[in-house]
């Protein structure tokens, strides 16, 4: 059995939100603040069955919720039977799968809670809701209230007019709530019926918390030695070591014990001996008349504790291979050190797991690429499942949910583990890539989807993780657009949005005119609005590169898909020029949903073929060009044998070139990505079009 899925409702900024899980690996990946890590700490809190919540979990809508009950209680305008229905509550439901399990096999902790009768459901849910304290809702209100009078009327001493206003002072109440907030909510399990929400039994909180065998690794945010404030890396798993209440394995049982004998008699007689050293120093004052021989007698009584010097002081150190010298840890890099700690912790909890053949493993890691260089990060993932196989054998599943913000990390898992969390206005929503790995259904599609799945794990593209995305032909145009970005906000062309383009976090992907086009779907799948920027590659008779005036198609794969999709072309058909001309001057076909394409157009009298072509088009003094000529010349056919690469860098570093203007198609581009909302609404609907394959 296994956590198929979990349920979260009004906890930080989840307030509506399914995670479909993975009976192995889930990875949890999108921007900062998208309730990554409230997942797991929600999780955290409910199975450490912590009674309460605090004020800063609750969502910021849910107070002013509760803060209109409360003032409505207080005014007379509702009952205290009506105010649970006012008041939202924190909830996290667990769904439980049980298919797999054998008839006749005991289902432990998961029993009590399976209260439907129809043997046909293998589901079992869970509820863990921080529940509104109804029966002392009356006391608690007037609590409140009488502790918001005194706040007024310490307020009109200094101010007679203060709270003088219609209604209740929003600032008095607010600050009312958060002094009383932890006696608001309690923690409450309910065995829920999947057939019936209606039907429920609670249950005490200590079985849940047993129904799992629970660990959580936390984002390692500081492993320095160098503050004494912050403990060893192995002081944690020592002091496990020496607790006597800690199911560790049998394995490691003669050596705790051994240590534990041997620590205790060392502090034994270390103790002895110190403490008749002392009475020697001791007796040594009397000669100074204190103290006197009416006085109590003074003795000293060294309290040593080994065993806390055991636990504060054990440390990891590196030595030669000859184990002749040793180098303390803070010599080696903090991302081996939280590895090792990793490691440790895993060897631990697993060795429980297979101590308990009942409950759901389950196990929580946060940003475990905290400290490690890209190579450990992307190595990571493979070095947990096999640890974890070795560790606990392949007839026992321990299912892992991974939070990271790593590409390193993120882009080494399969789709149909990944789930990507992304803010709207509407709030966030849980995006499951098992859902797009399993959408394709064309060949076409399903040939997308595995190419995306190895481009991301080849270049590590963030995503996942911007804000906004910018697919871009090659080289040349990923080092030349961070500079137009800065030259476009430099003349004011990203108007008043703030913050403009230059300062959210963009991704460039360097995909090629060739690829672009099989991004499209993941793109609107991920829902991140996307800047296209491609050449429109004018070709002739047998796809010969060719001028404007000779062009009958565009060899650009994903401008031929987008004039596909938007002219309802059969694929198997090429697209004729004039369709391709009539895309380039029109915003409204170049946009779809929160995706957008710009290539070359008309500008100044000629018809660029590439990035190179353009910008000489709209520089010409710069590169000796007449101001006569429609036609500029194919960059490829230079005799000088600069590349692209060479170009850009020219035009980024040369003084000569540094006042370059940008082409208008790649401005127009960046000012609708620049004005496209960070957070879009939450469905954000993409014009489907029939991608036809017939040749009529």
């Amino acid at each position: 059995m296994y956590l198929k899925k979990i349920h979260i409702e009004n906890y930080r900024l989840l307030k509506n939100v399914t995670v479909l899980l993975d009976p192995l690996l889930t990875l949890i990946v999108g921007k900062n603040n998208t309730g990554k890590t409230s997942v797991a700490n929600l999780i955290r809190k409910v199975l450490n069955e912590e009674k309460t919540i605090s004020i800063n979990d609750y969502p910021l809508e849910c107070r002013t919720l509760l803060y209109d009950t409360v003032e409505a209680y207080w005014a007379g305008a509702i009952e205290v039977a009506e105010i649970k229905q006012q008041i939202a509550e924190t909830r996290i439901s667990f769904y439980i799968d049980y298919s797999e399990e054998d008839d006749n096999q005991p289902l432990g902790g998961l029993s009590p809670f399976i209260i439907d009768i129809d043997e046909s459901n293998t589901v079992a849910r869970i509820d863990a809701i921080y529940a509104f304290e109804e029966p002392k809702a009356e006391e608690l209100f007037t609590q409140c209230k009488g502790r918001y009078d005194r706040l007024l009327q310490a307020c009109q001493k200094d101010d007679p007019n203060y709270g003088k206003q219609e209604g209740y002072d929003r600032t008095l109440t607010a600050t009312v709530i958060k002094e009383h907030f932890n006696k608001f909510f309690s923690l409450k399990v309910l065995a829920v019926n999947s057939n019936n929400e209606e039907d429920y039994q609670e249950k005490p909180s200590s079985m849940l918390k047993r129904l799992f065998i629970y660990r959580s690794i936390e984002a390692e945010r500081n492993l320095d030695e160098s503050d004494s404030k912050n403990e060893r890396p192995l002081t944690g798993v020592m002091n496990r070591v020496f607790n006597p209440t800690e199911d560790l394995a049998e394995a490691l049982s003669p050596i705790i014990d051994e240590l534990n004998r041997y620590v205790d008699d060392v502090s034994f007689t270390a103790q002895e001996k110190i403490n008749t050293l002392m009475n020697q120093i001791i007796a040594s004052m009397i000669r100074f008349g204190y103290p006197s021989a009416e006085d109590l007698k003074l003795k000293a009584n060294a309290d040593i504790s080994l065993k806390q010097q055991v636990l504060s002081n054990t440390d990891l150190t590196y030595t030669s291979s000859d184990e002749s010298e040793s180098l303390p840890s803070t010599h080696n890099g903090l991302g081996y050190k939280n590895l090792i700690k990793i490691s440790l912790i895993l060897t631990e909890f697993s060795k429980a797991v297979v101590a308990d053949a009942t409950a759901i493993p389950l196990l929580l890691i946060e940003e475990p690429e905290a400290h490690m260089h890209p190579q450990l990060q992307t190595a990571f993932v493979g070095f947990l499942s096999k640890f974890l196989e070795e560790a606990i054998g392949t007839k026992r599943h321990l299912q892992v949910i991974l939070s990271s913000h790593s590409s390193h990390v993120a882009n080494t898992v399969e789709f149909k583990q990944v789930r990507y969390m992304r803010r709207t206005i509407d709030g966030v929503i849980c995006k499951d890539l098992q859902q797009f790995y399993q959408s394709g259904q064309s060949d076409e599609q399903k040939e997308n989807r595995d190419f995306v799945q190895k481009y991301l794990k080849l270049s590590y593209c963030d995503l996942y993780f911007c804000d906004k995305a910018i697919l871009v032909e090659g080289a040349a145009e990923r080092l030349l657009i961070p500079s137009m970005i800065m030259k476009c906000a430099e003349a004011g062309e990203f108007g008043e949005v703030s913050p403009p383009l230059q300062s959210q976090y963009y991704a460039l992907v360097e995909v090629g005119g060739a690829y672009a086009h099989r991004f499209y779907d993941f793109l609107d799948f991920l829902e991140v609005p996307t800047l296209i920027l491609t050449d429109v590659d004018y070709v002739c008779e047998r796809n010969k590169k060719c001028q404007r005036s000779q062009a009958l198609h565009s060899s650009n794969g994903a401008i031929n898909r987008w004039c596909h999709d938007v002219y309802g072309i059969a694929v198997s058909k090429p697209i004729p020029i004039d369709k391709v001309i009539e895309l380039s001057q029109d915003s409204n076909k170049k946009t779809n949903a929160l995706r957008h394409i710009e290539f070359q157009k008309e500008e100044n009298g000629a018809y660029p073929r590439s990035l190179e072509e353009s910008i000489q088009n709209v520089n010409r003094k710069m590169f000796d060009i007449d101001k006569s000529v429609t036609e500029i010349p194919l960059f490829e056919d230079n005799d000088s044998g600069e590349s692209k690469t060479d170009f850009a860098i020219k035009l980024l570093t040369d003084p000569e070139f540094e006042n370059f203007q940008i082409p208008s198609y790649i401005r127009d581009g960046l000012i609708w990505l620049n004005n496209q909302p960070k957070m879009p609404a939450r469905e954000t609907p993409v014009r489907q079009h029939k991608r036809l394959i017939s040749t009529n």
